[in-house]
């Protein structure tokens, strides 16, 4: 018993080292099973023979040379779990090592190292399963079988050795042997399970790596403290920035989110770890500046027991998506656009009848809100209307038959009205569903219009029947179709003779030919034409007409027939003559005009000039000795000025620019008044004969104007007799009619004074009496006329509103006709003019502000008024004069100033300065007439003016008039 209980704890003791070196080898040893190669395998059969050798140093021995130790099981887990290669090395070393060791069971025991790699290896490769799949139970019983075949050799020992084994030791290996076997094998099992795990795991991550490298989207882990532990590489396609940055700064992540859309991240939560799962879209800033849009998805993890590992992140590119989804906005904002912009109504309507969608004029016409409309149903719109209920019924028939469908229809608003509409219809299918979409016009322009238009061809027939023009239609073979009332009344055909028949039926001979010829004209050239035709008749002889006709085309504007417009122009002929010579008469009145308006504008500038001239003439006479032979000098330069402000003033007669002060006159008084003037005018050798008017009607003239054209009249008829001769002034009341102002352009009808002159001359021709009222025109010499005098005559006529004509023939004298109107008020006797004085009117210092645009005209009117006693504020402008009248500190009693200026004219300056002095009284000075102060150069009542050029003696005159009117005389 001691020796079995001796050789179980030796057993015990060589087993238990057995699995210690076995967890030493498993630590120190397991990367070589890793590695397959030959070099790698015998190390490791080196590995397994040394720990063999290890169990061989401590055995149990039975007798000298016969040792027990658990070499066998070492063998036989080897060859089942290793291999035959690091077997076979472990078996050669333990033979040796027990061959060396020698002893009686040296051999036997080689021999059973040997047997028991060779049953692990046979095991090995015969088992089907894998061997991580080993029970304790398979274990167990290789133990048997390498107990049993150890066993069965130790009958080759001497007998009395063998039976000796089989006694003392076969029943503690028989316990022991299988049960390490067992428990070593278990310890390999669990090894090579926790490396095909290992393997698997290892295998595993491989695959997530390849799958999550490879993922389109950016997908990272974090640990619990925020620390990435894992970062796939599409994290540099979509944030620019590589893997090992992320995994070196966590708070990169947060740093290239967008400022706005990381505080949405904040709020979300999605900005920590946490275990919460939030999923949000938000952009990032790569380095080069670029925004992307990304979804980010904020997943927890745990593992089977709840506990918290970490967050996995998956970030999706959507930056296509959005744009996308922008591009989809964009173009359902243009879609919408494009439907509100629709002038009428676009709808969808579902298969029961419902509105699905409209566009805005929906509510703007119907005037229902979208809440309403999206409760409509189609019939709701035709509400009591069985009529429009009816058309829309079938236009839908029609649409579930042939795909599309119209109708009109009376359309029920909000307001209890009806509105006319046109709408269409298609059909549809969306999603396997059907609708019908279409377009609702509101046509009650057209029905309107429509209505128009029958009233419009009612009112066209009428006018075509009851048209005072000719109107007809014809065929391209020139029948007629259509004649109108007026042409039965011309040709004095009926209607049912005329249609169907041309005109060489009707027209017989060369008319009705010539008919057909411009009608084929005017076919052959598409184009509308104009002609004069002719007709026949019996009764009233050749007619005239004048025809428009132009072709008629069918759709395709093919020509198929003409329609004519004929008007009579009979009369119009006869009156062609009579309206050509009155447009001579009025090209030559408004030629008169136009020379008119040039000499006025010359005798205006003129005017300046010669008042300087005079004006510093007649004062350089005041200094100038009579005796001094610079005095008559000065003489003749005022009466070449003077003459040549006669010729101004005519010029202004003539352009009716001169200024009138017209008075009621009896010319029967102005004329006898004159006659000595005349007489001695025109010359001894010549007849005046003066036959004055019988209850002659008074007329409104300045007096001036008369003697005018009374010495224009009788100095051109004087120039025209070859004396003796007789020049005779005849007065009379005359009425104009309209006969005779249709044949005299400038006449109106009315009551007149007639004022006729005529001489015995020699008369003029026609050429010359078209030109006779021209300025400067002349028939006399060099020398001896300047042309203006008949011109003056005919602006003093027009000015007050008269008309003259001219009556002459060669060698039979001439007659000068002029027609004054008759002033209708009762006539009050002008009072005499007083006799001029001598004396010039002094001032007595009293102020004068002069405003005159011309520099030298004002300086000469200063000194002037200077030299007649006056204080004198001379300006060359109106802002210039407002500004001495504002500066000055006294009392201004006279504004003298120039009707016509820059900035501003006369009046309106009048009016600026009365508003400071209330009781200025004004002058007016002016070349010619401005309508400023007169109404077609007639003096405004009350208005004080002087004409230029003006003398010292004149200007004197009228300023003391000026200032002493309703004042108080100096």
């Amino acid at each position: 018993m001691n020796q079995s209980s001796n050789l179980l704890l030796v057993l015990i003791h060589n087993l238990a080292l057995l699995l210690a070196v076995a967890v030493v080898f498993d630590v120190t040893i397991r990367r070589w099973k890793t590695d397959n190669s030959w070099l790698a395998q015998i190390f490791l059969g080196l590995a397994l023979g040394g720990i063999a050798i290890a169990l061989i140093l401590t055995p149990w021995k039975l007798t000298p040379g016969v040792i027990f130790d658990a070499r066998y099981t070492l063998m036989g887990l080897a060859g089942l779990f290793f291999g035959w290669r690091p077997t076979v090395v472990a078996m050669l070393i333990a033979c040796a090592f027990r061959l060396h060791l020698g002893g009686t069971g040296a051999v036997l025991g080689s021999c059973s190292t040997c047997t028991s790699g060779i049953i692990g290896i046979a095991w090995r490769y015969f088992r089907k399963a894998p061997l991580e799949d080993i029970s304790w139970k398979e274990l167990y019983l290789l133990g048997i079988a390498v107990y049993v075949v150890m066993q069965s050799l130790t009958f080759f020992l001497p007998w009395e050795i063998a039976l000796r084994v089989f006694k003392e030791v076969s029943g503690p290996m028989l316990i022991i042997h299988p049960l390490v076997t067992t428990l070593l094998g278990t310890l390999l099992v669990n090894r090579l399970r926790r490396e095909v795990l290992t393997a698997k795991i290892s295998e595993d991550e491989a695959k997530f790596h390849i799958v999550a490298d490879n993922t389109y989207d950016w997908e990272y882990w974090l640990a619990p403290d925020g620390c990435f532990i894992y970062c796939s590489p599409s994290c540099e396609r979509i944030s620019g920035h590589t893997r090992e940055e992320f995994l070196q700064d966590s708070t990169l992540l947060h740093q290239i989110i967008c400022p706005e859309d990381y505080a949405l991240l904040k709020t979300r939560g999605c900005d920590k770890v946490c275990d919460d799962k939030c999923e949000i879209e938000c952009r990032i800033v790569r380095p080069d500046g670029i925004l992307r849009w990304i979804s980010h998805v904020h997943t927890p993890i745990h593992d089977s027991q709840g506990l918290f590992l970490g967050i996995r992140c998956s970030n999706r590119d959507i930056t296509d998506r959005k744009q996308a989804e922008e591009t989809i906005r964009q173009e359902r904002k243009f879609t919408d656009a494009v439907m509100d912009s629709i002038p009428g109504l676009l709808y969808l309507y579902d298969d029961q009848g419902h509105l699905v969608r409209w566009n805005k004029k929906h509510e703007e016409i119907t005037g229902y809100t979208r809440e309403e409309l999206s409760q409509m149903h189609l019939l709701d719109w035709y509400k009591d209307d069985p009529v429009s209920i009816e058309k829309i019924t079938k236009a839908l028939e029609q649409v579930q038959i042939t795909g599309s469908g119209e109708s009109e229809a009376d359309l029920l608003v909000k307001n209890g009205s009806k509105i006319p509409f046109f709408f269409t219809a298609v059909l549809l299918e969306i999603d396997g569903r059907k609708y019908f979409t279409g377009i609702g016009i509101n046509i009650a322009d057209r029905k309107k219009a429509e209505e128009d238009l029958r009233k419009s061809r009612r009112f066209l027939a009428d006018l075509i029947e009851h048209s005072g023009t000719l109107i007809f239609v014809k065929n391209r073979e020139g029948r007629y179709e259509l004649v109108n009332s007026q042409w039965e009344v011309v040709t004095h055909l009926r209607r049912s003779e005329v249609i169907g028949k041309s005109d060489e039926e009707l027209f017989p001979g060369e008319t009705g030919q010539r008919f057909r010829r411009t009608d084929e004209k005017v076919m052959s050239s598409g184009a509308m034409l104009e002609i004069e035709e002719t007709l026949e008749d019996t009764t009233q002889g050749t007619r005239f007409f004048i025809s428009i006709k132009f072709p008629l085309r069918d759709e395709n504007g093919v020509v198929t027939g003409i329609c004519g417009m004929t008007t009579e122009i009979t009369d119009r002929k006869h009156a062609e003559e009579e309206r050509e010579r009155l447009q001579d008469q009025l090209l030559q009145a408004q030629k008169m005009d136009s020379v008119g308006r040039l000499a006025g504008g010359v005798a205006h500038d003129f005017n300046n000039m010669l008042g300087v001239i005079l004006g510093h003439t007649e004062m350089a006479l005041e200094e100038v000795d009579p005796s001094n032979p610079l005095h008559g000098d000065l003489l003749e330069i005022q009466k070449a000025a003077l003459r040549s402000s006669s010729l101004t003033r005519q010029l202004l007669a003539f352009a009716r620019k001169q200024t009138v002060i017209p008075k009621i006159l009896d010319l029967n008084e102005i004329v006898s008044g004159m006659t000595k003037m005349l007489q001695r005018l025109i010359g001894e050798d010549i007849t005046l004969v003066w036959i004055p008017g019988e209850n002659l009607w008074s007329v409104k003239v300045d007096p001036s104007q008369v003697d005018q054209v009374l010495a224009n009249l009788c100095v051109n008829a004087r120039d025209a007799i070859d004396a003796p001769g007789n020049i005779t002034i005849e007065l009379r009341n005359a009425v104009l009619d309209d006969e005779y102002c249709a044949n005299n352009a400038n006449a109106l009808p009315g009551e007149y004074v007639e004022l006729e002159v005529t001489d015995t001359g020699h008369g003029m021709s026609r050429d010359i009496i078209d030109h006779v009222f021209e300025p400067f025109f002349t028939t006399k010499g060099v020398g001896q006329g300047t042309g203006l005098g008949l011109a003056t005559v005919y602006g003093v006529v027009q000015q007050n509103h008269g008309t003259i004509n001219v009556y002459s023939e060669p060698g039979r004298g001439t007659s000068f006709k002029i027609y004054l109107p008759r002033y209708a008020e009762n006539l009050v006797q002008t009072p005499p003019e007083g006799a001029e004085q001598d004396e010039v009117s002094a001032g007595h210092h009293e102020t004068i502000l002069v405003v005159e645009d011309e520099p030298a005209l004002l300086h000469m009117s200063r000194a002037m008024l200077e030299r007649l006693g006056y204080r004198v504020l001379a300006a060359n402008s109106p802002s210039e004069a407002l500004f001495l009248a504002d500066k000055h500190a006294g009392e201004i009693h006279l504004l003298m100033t120039d009707v016509v200026m820059p900035e501003m004219n006369g009046r309106e300056l009048v009016q600026r300065i009365l508003t400071r002095y209330p009781n200025l009284k004004h002058l007016f000075m002016s070349g010619y007439t401005a309508n400023v102060i007169a109404q077609h150069g007639v003096l405004d009542a009350g208005v004080h003016f002087i004409q230029k050029p003006f003398s010292r003696k004149m200007l004197a005159e009228k300023v003391r008039e000026a200032l002493e009117e309703g004042g108080v005389k100096r």
